[in-house]
């Protein structure tokens, strides 16, 4: 069952800004922390929210302005459940969605 207006009703890829093979999320699976590297091909506002399985937001990572070239943002993961997590990284109107997993 999808629940309406969560993570799953979006795209998950990322025309223009970012490509898949520009982004890499490690460890993964994770214990304590989770490292983002995103390589942008132009300055821009980016979005990225730490989600459940089901899409709900379980907390917002980072907000703001990025330039061009590698961005990178640790996420802790000390409080975080076992579980799979998703992440949704919005760059405009865009988004791409990966999982990761806390053991």
């Amino acid at each position: 069952m999808m629940v309406k207006g969560t993570i799953n009703d979006l795209p998950s890829s990322i025309s223009g800004k970012l490509q898949s093979n520009n982004l890499t999320i490690y460890p993964n699976p994770s214990t304590n922390q989770t490292t983002l590297n995103l390589e942008l091909g132009s300055a821009c506002e980016i979005k990225i929210i730490l989600c459940d399985i089901l899409g709900r937001e379980v907390k917002q990572v980072y907000e703001g302005f990025a330039e061009a070239g590698k961005f990178t943002t640790n996420i802790n993961t000390d409080n975080l459940a076992k579980s799979t997590y998703l992440l949704k990284i919005s760059i405009g109107s865009e988004y791409k969605v990966e999982k990761f997993v806390v053991e």
